[in-house]
């Protein structure tokens, strides 16, 4: 990849981040009322919607760019006033700058969830630019629908990941009181969430493999870039299933029959830490896949 390719790429993997963190964590802990988020998962959901500006930004240039073979004012302008990417870049940066306006101070439970609403508008623009754009009639609208759901149920998953993590960390740092009992209804709510995101994300991810790849190239994921970067996304998907098996069927359980029994957790609280750990660097490296391989023509293009 050239330089900008790899900029471009790293922005896309921003923008992914970003909506995952803005719309995916904000979902989730809407629905952790009556309690409210900490300071600190309140900055994480500012630090989000601070990279989806920064990353939004940067997509804008960079593609004004690569179409005027330079940096070029009036080409920014007509990029963001007459395509369906700049329009779609434009719509994200006022969603988003108004849910940062919300999270200024400590959001009530409305707020929370106008925060994530407005996440979830900014998370399905990304589709308004990518492959679930190119086709037409029934067909298209059908991919499209898909792209949405695949965004919002891969959102779900990885912004809740970051949240749980910022959980297991004040858990850690506080062992007793608040923390322990909202880590415990966070990690019971997680499962059925997280169940739901799984069908939703495999039900979507074989629509888009069958307009993208189709039955008549599946040939096409060894021989071209972009099918080996999905294999690899795939097999980094599995990963994180299994992972999120473990959250479910052992790790949680266990963590809750000790707490029940008045048992010492920091060491099971220490296990999920490194799992969820292990989950969200592979949750990062699927969005960097993505990011690059949305940047590629599918097997079945053309």
């Amino acid at each position: 990849m050239s330089l900008s390719q790899t900029v471009l790429v790293l922005a896309r993997t921003a923008q992914y981040a970003g909506t995952s963190g803005l719309f995916g964590g904000g979902f989730f802990l809407a629905r952790q009322h009556p309690d409210l988020p900490t300071i600190g998962e309140r900055r994480l959901l500012v630090f989000c919607g601070l990279m989806l500006v920064a990353a939004t930004m940067a997509a804008l240039v960079l593609q004004a760019a690569d179409m005027a073979g330079g940096a070029d004012p009036a080409m920014m302008a007509m990029v963001m006033t007459s395509t369906s990417f700049g329009h779609a870049a434009v719509s994200r940066l006022i969603v988003v700058a108004t849910a940062l306006l919300l999270l200024l101070n400590q959001p009530s439970s409305l707020r929370l969830w106008l925060v994530t609403v407005l996440g979830a508008v900014a998370t399905t623009s990304l589709a308004w630019g990518g492959h679930g754009m190119s086709g037409d009639g029934t067909a298209g609208l059908v991919h499209f629908a898909a792209d949405i759901i695949h965004l919002l149920a891969a959102a779900i998953w990885i912004g809740a990941l970051g949240i749980l993590t910022m959980m297991v960390m004040d858990h850690l740092a506080r062992t007793s009181g608040s923390p322990a009992r909202r880590l415990d209804r966070a990690l019971s709510g997680f499962s059925g969430v997280g169940t739901a995101a799984v069908a939703l994300l495999i039900l979507s991810g074989l629509i888009n493999s069958w307009f993208l790849v189709g039955p008549n190239h599946l040939w096409g994921l060894f021989t071209t870039l972009y099918g080996r970067l999905l294999l690899i996304k795939l097999a980094l998907f599995m990963v994180m299933l299994g992972l999120a098996a473990l959250h479910r069927w052992r790790l949680t359980p266990r963590l809750q029959t000790a707490a029940q029994g008045g048992a010492d957790i920091r060491d099971g609280v220490i296990e999920i830490r490194r799992s969820i750990a292990l989950e969200t660097v592979s949750a990062v490296l699927v969005l960097g896949l993505v990011a690059w391989f949305g940047t590629l023509a599918p097997p079945d293009d053309g």
